[in-house]
């Protein structure tokens, strides 16, 4: 757990309270009543004496982690984040999509709680599957929620939520718009109602593969043969969005889906089985992006959707056949743990966010990583 920045917006009287302001909440008053001793600089010593969770803040340069004062038996818990950009992709688990007949393309809840799938052959229709833990694949479960679009739509090749679940966009090749749907529960995709609202792409493009939004919902990202921005001068409200600028990828030449951190410095592209991971030198801005190459050999199968988690710890990718595959998003930069760390090998590797508990009964000679949390 790591202390987390609540922004004026969240706070602000006419802002709805969201799920995600309230695990920070939960979050930041746990992470008080634990009392964590902050570490920093290059060598970081966890002396037992100060506490037993310890925050070693966002490292800058490579760092070499010392213990001391143990106990006979003790346990204790690191945590530190990551600064710097994604250097690789491992995956951690998978998932076979078997609650709809024909497979496409999916995107999750903010919050990690929930993952929509699509399905543009009858019946038409957004599945909502629930995860056991937020952004984990492993005990996700159908929970019996649908939409049927069927009366605006009738092909599918992208959708997305806005931030707190309570609107629904999904674009339709055939009359080249994307539409706006009102969810009266905040993710219950069984109370989406179409709002009458829509916007037109079709002077930049017939066909789009990929929908996103900017982190304040000012601005929509279509793609396919390009990535075509939208301002929109209320935000999440695409009745007010107008065409601003494009940004035509050196590599692919068109895509299949495309995905940005929350913090908008990087991009992801996917086309077939490749994927290219773009830096944005401005956040959100396309048009500053610079290829750092695919980081990875190929995808496992030809590409529906990818996502980022919030955190840009972990890529969910989804492909043809209706499997998701995760991968933890590994960063730059290297965590050294004393020798007496016994399973480093078979737990450790680092991303943006990292929780790592460690336990010892013989004073320290040897020392068992018991968990560690990587991302969310």
């Amino acid at each position: 757990m790591a202390k987390t920045i609540i922004t004026d917006e969240q706070i602000d009287p006419e802002s709805p309270v969201t799920s995600e302001l309230m695990t920070a909440l939960r979050d930041n008053a746990e992470y008080a009543r634990i009392g964590y001793a902050a570490v920093s600089g290059s060598t970081q010593d966890l002396d037992l004496t100060q506490g037993q969770t310890f925050d070693g803040g966002t490292l800058t340069a490579d760092t070499e982690l010392t213990f001391s004062n143990l106990p006979a038996e003790a346990k204790w818990s690191y945590i530190v984040r990551l600064s710097g950009l994604p250097e690789g992709f491992s995956e951690l688990a998978q998932f076979s999509n078997t609650a709809t007949s024909d497979e496409g393309k999916t995107c999750w809840s903010r919050d990690g709680r929930f993952m929509y799938s699509i399905e543009d052959v009858s019946p038409f229709g957004v599945f909502q599957f629930q995860a056991a833990k937020p952004f984990e694949l492993a005990g996700m479960f159908y929970t019996g929620n649908t939409l049927d679009f069927s009366a605006q739509i009738g092909s599918v090749p992208a959708f997305v939520l806005n931030d707190d679940g309570t609107k629904l966009y999904i674009s339709e090749n055939a009359t080249d718009r994307v539409y706006q749907y009102t969810m009266s529960t905040a993710y219950d995709i069984s109370t989406a109602t179409y709002d009458s609202v829509f916007l037109s792409h079709a002077a930049q493009d017939a066909v789009i593969d990929g929908v996103q939004w900017s982190d304040d919902g000012t601005t929509l990202y279509l793609g396919r043969l390009a990535i075509y921005e939208y301002t929109c001068s209320t935000p999440y409200n695409i009745g007010t969005g107008s065409f601003s600028q494009s940004f035509n990828p050196p590599s692919p030449s068109s895509l299949d889906d495309f995905t940005f951190t929350r913090d908008g410095t990087i991009l992801a592209i996917a086309k077939q089985d490749d994927l290219y991971v773009y830096e944005l030198s401005t956040a959100w801005d396309t048009t500053t992006a610079a290829l750092l190459g695919s980081l990875i050999s190929k995808l496992p199968g030809t590409t529906y959707s990818i996502q980022f988690t919030p955190d840009g710890s972990r890529l969910i990718h989804t492909n043809t056949a209706g499997s998701l595959t995760e991968f933890l998003v590994t960063y730059s930069g290297t965590l050294t743990l004393p020798a007496s760390v016994q399973n480093l090998s078979d737990v450790f590797g680092l991303t943006s966010v990292n929780f790592i508990e460690f336990y010892t009964n013989d004073s320290g000679a040897t020392v068992q990583i018991l968990d560690q949390t990587r991302g969310i």
